[in-house]
Order: structure tokens, then sequence, then C-alpha cells
């Protein structure tokens, strides 16, 4: 499948390439969000939640108990992460905690972790290219499949500083399963197997690309990759009494309860959400909706021109280079299979992208040998930070507005001097413990930087609290101070930018929401003052 001298494994200029890489542009994004990221208000609400059930953890919460006890009503929601990736960051922090204190060493973990994924994914997509080589050509692509992978958004974009949520890690492992079964050896397709058990552990978003990676394994070679299933089925075995977690809702969103409750599995994870809540909320997160509901081709292009080059190089090689087909037609299957998931959700792209580095850099070998204009054509086709600004400037010609890709933090580009900016949170963290009813963009962040307890945030198990939330907002007046008395609300919380999935509503010209966005607010509602904040916080009497 691989040259002899493709299998000597990389070189000491790869790896400082590959760590040089992920070090200047991971400290060039940190040093553009530095204002947010200093005070641990990370880019994404799974993000943050990931901090959050980290130090719950560390602060003595059950391993086998993954429950927001802090979230929702009581006693908690019982969330579908896995511990795996709360290992290393975790462990980071009570390493440095002792040394430099605990925010330092919170501070320094999400910056180190999703640097280190960086740095592995970069020389990952290196070793890859070296396997594809064939006779004659070993080692000729391998710096420029790192430089391909350090640029290949929308991938990358999960390893950007403060980006510890389970995304990033499950990218790195599909690759590394691939790769493992590109290079030859017994040990390579044991590793494979060990990172595909350990990915479907974290969680299910990659089950699909494994699926199809399994199946290509047994179409290719069912004989030589009997080691990688075997490796993979133990992986799982050994991996479900450890990361398994104890619910006592039945989704289909975790290995452990598609096995356990297959019956729940017939509409999907988001099949359990309530009928409101997927039209004013579901219904608005671009990435949960497929590639032909999108309402901005910015996304599309931002999304999936890496995933289709990277597919259409795989099948080419695959067609004209013999000695390639197998290795070629591995990293094609689960390509194509996020191609065909990105049709129902268009996260399952950036899932696929991450694959692409390798085999385009096949092609940008090929090119070079063709002339200027071809190669130019090929570096063009790889650059995945390029089709990222393509598609942004091309939506805001068309659209005159922003858009936000995975590429570009959410909060980030939205925080503004609103409900998670860093004197609202200051603001909140100063008040008595107690109830706050916020909007649901907002919930993850109050849990991590206050003593509040909340309501609504967003995941979609939480559908009593997101419920009660928008029922709270969207009532009359006097309806929501009943409402807030039976449910115990101490604060609520008000931001001029939320609450525009729900303007449509019959309810809103004389709900509560409607008169607080228009900055006015009933007798039973005392502002309590936020200096530099554009959010209102209340105090319910």
């Amino acid at each position: 499948m691989a040259s002899a001298a493709a299998q000597e494994g990389l070189r000491r200029s790869d790896v400082l390439l590959a760590l040089g890489l992920a070090l200047l542009i991971s400290a060039a994004q940190a040093f553009q969000h530095w204002a947010f990221l200093r005070d641990l208000i990370l880019p994404d609400t799974d993000d943050v939640m990931r901090l959050q059930q980290i130090r719950d953890w560390l602060g003595g919460q059950s391993w086998f108990d993954l429950s927001q006890h802090r979230l929702g009503f009581a006693p908690g929601l019982p969330m579908h992460w896995s511990r795996v990736d709360d290992l290393v960051p975790g462990g980071m922090i009570m390493a440095l905690r002792p040394l430099v204190g605990t925010h330092s060493a919170e501070l320094a973990a999400v910056l180190l972790w999703p640097g280190l994924l960086y740095a592995t994914f970069i020389l990952l997509s290196g070793r890859a290219a070296l396997a594809l080589e064939g006779s004659g050509r070993a080692g000729a692509s391998t710096k420029t499949a790192m430089i391909i992978a350090a640029l290949a958004l929308p991938a990358v974009g999960m390893f950007a500083p403060g980006r510890i949520d389970h995304h990033g890690l499950q990218i790195v492992l599909l690759l590394a399963a691939v790769a493992g079964l590109v290079i030859e050896g017994t040990r390579a397709r044991i590793f494979a197997g060990l990172a595909c058990a350990l990915s479907l552990a974290v969680g299910l978003e990659t089950a699909p690309q494994i699926v199809a990676l399994i199946g290509a394994a047994l179409i290719l070679g069912p004989g030589r990759n009997r080691v990688f299933l075997g490796a993979l089925a133990g992986g799982v075995i050994v991996a479900l009494p450890l990361f398994s977690i104890a619910q006592s809702i039945h989704m289909c969103d975790t290995l452990g309860a598609v096995l356990r409750h297959p019956q729940d599995c017939t509409t999907g994870p988001y099949g359990h959400v309530d009928p409101f809540l997927q039209r004013v909320w579901l219904h608005q997160v671009g990435e949960a909706q497929g590639l032909l509901h999108q309402p901005h081709p910015a996304l599309i292009i931002s999304y999936c021109t890496l995933l289709v080059a990277g597919c259409g190089a795989a099948l080419w090689f695959a067609r004209s280079r013999p000695e390639q087909r197998n290795a070629c037609l591995l990293f094609a299957a689960p390509m194509l299979m996020s191609l065909a998931v990105a049709l129902f959700q268009l996260r399952g792209a950036y899932i696929g992208a991450g694959l692409a580095a390798p085999v385009l850099a096949q092609m940008v070998g090929a090119a070079r040998r063709k002339g200027a204009l071809a190669l130019a054509g090929a570096w063009l086709a790889s650059a995945g930070v390029l089709h990222h600004l393509i598609g942004d400037d091309l939506d805001g010609a068309m659209a005159r507005q922003e858009v936000v890709t995975a590429a570009q933090s959410p909060s980030f580009s939205s925080m503004g001097a609103g409900c998670i900016a860093p004197a609202t949170l200051d603001a909140l963290a100063k008040q008595h413990a107690g109830r706050i009813m916020a909007p649901m963009d907002v919930g993850s962040y109050l849990i991590a930087a206050t003593p509040l307890r909340v309501f609504a945030a967003p995941y979609h198990r939480n559908n009593d609290g997101n419920l009660a939330m928008y029922h709270f907002f969207l009532a009359s007046p006097d309806a929501a101070h009943a409402q807030a008395r039976t449910l115990g609300v101490r604060y609520v919380l008000a931001c001029p930018e939320t609450f525009a999935e729900i303007k449509d509503e019959p309810q809103w010209p004389r709900s509560l929401a409607a008169m607080l966005h228009d900055g006015r607010a009933p007798g039973w509602l005392v502002p309590i003052p936020m200096a530099g904040s554009a959010a209102h916080l209340y105090d319910v009497q």
C-alpha cells in the first residue's frame, strides 16, 4: 500500500514544522481574542460547559455522573458527553493548580489542549501523506500535507484556542484511524481500531464515517484488516464500562444508549426535542441543518469546498494510480460519507474536511509536474482558509450581513457588550446564589462564571428547562410574574441581541420579552445596575 521508504516515518524537520505551524497560528488566534480568553469566556457554549464539567469532576463529582446540577430542573440535566475528553485538560489543571493557581491553570489548559490536538492533526496529516506516496515519490508531499492541514478550515476551527469540546479530538481520532489503515503493519491496524473505539466512546458524531471506513476495510482487504476489526471490538468492550454514563433518560446520542435502548433511535438524537423548540431553536442552528436548508451560500462554500476537493482527489488517484488505489479509497469512503451526512447536518462537513490534506497533497505534487497554472489551481482547491474568505465575501456581497462559520468563533464574533460580555458576567458573579431566567445561549456561560442556577441552555435534552424559559418570556407580564413565583426565579436577564427567534410568535406583542426588548420593565422587576454592560439585570420582587 505504500513504499518502503514511506514507512520510515517523519523526519525531525517535519515534527518541528508541525509544532511551529500549530504554535504560530494558535498564538495569533489567542492574541486576537485575548480579551475574552483571559476571562475564560470560551469560543462556544459547548466549550465553556466542558470546562464546567471538568471543574465539577475535579471538585468531587463522580466520574460516572455527568449531570449538570445547576441546569434545568432538579436534580439537573444528564449531559450526553463522556469523560474521555476531560482527561487531558483535567490533568493539566490538576498539575498546574498548585503552581500557578486555579484561574491560570484553567487558562493554560484551554490554550494548550487545543494546540496539542492541532499539532497532532498536522503531524498525522503529514504521516498519512507519507504513507500514501508511491514508489519513487516517498516523502515529497509530507510538508505540503502539513501546510494544507494547518489551513484546513473548517476542520481546524475546532482547534482554535479555547475549543476544548470533543469535536477536535474526534477529528484527530478519525484521521488517526484512516492513517493507521493506510500504513502497513499490525501495530498500525491495532492503533486504527483503538482510535475508532475511542472516538465512539467520545460521541457518535463520527459513527457514520467509522462505519464507512469499516466497510471499505472489509471490501479492500478483509483478511489483512481482521486485526483492525478485533482492536475496534475490543476497544469498544473496554470503553463502554469505563466511559458509559448511567442516565435516567434514554436518547440516541451515545454508544451506550444505542446499544441499551435501540428503540429510542428510530427518530434520531433530536427526535425527542419538543416541536416548539425544534421550530424556534433547533431549526435556527446552522450546523444542525442540511446543505439544502442553508440560507447563506457562505456556509456551503466555507464548509464543503475542501471536502469536495478531497473526495475528488481521492477518487481520481484511486483510478489513475493502481498502487495507491486501496489507500485512496480508505480516505474516500469516510469523506464521501461526510458529504452525505452534510446533506442532513452541515457539521458532517468539518469532520470529513479533516481527512482531505493527505490526498490533496498528492494533487499538488501531481500538478507541480504539469506547470505553474496547474499548480496554482491545485493550491487554490486545497486552501481551506481561502474557501472560508471567499464564502464570507460572497455572502457579504449578496446578503450584506455577517455570517458565522465553524472556523470563526460564534461567541467571539457576536459577544459585543451583551449577555456574554466580561462586564456582564463580572456583575452577575457578584450576585447572591439563586435561579436566573435568561436567554438560552447565555446559560452555559452563566453556569461557568457565576454561582447562579439557570433554566435554559442550548442542549437537546433540556426540553423542560428550555420550554420554561420560552414560556416565561412569551407570557404576559402578569402571567410571567406568577410563573416566576412558582419556579422560584430570583433574577431575570435581558440582552439586546436575543429573542429574534420568537419575534414572529403570536404572543410576542403582549409578551414580557417584547416589553424588555423595548427597554421597559413591569413593576415587579427591579433593575440591578451593571456598569459597562448593555444587558439588563432585574431582581424579582
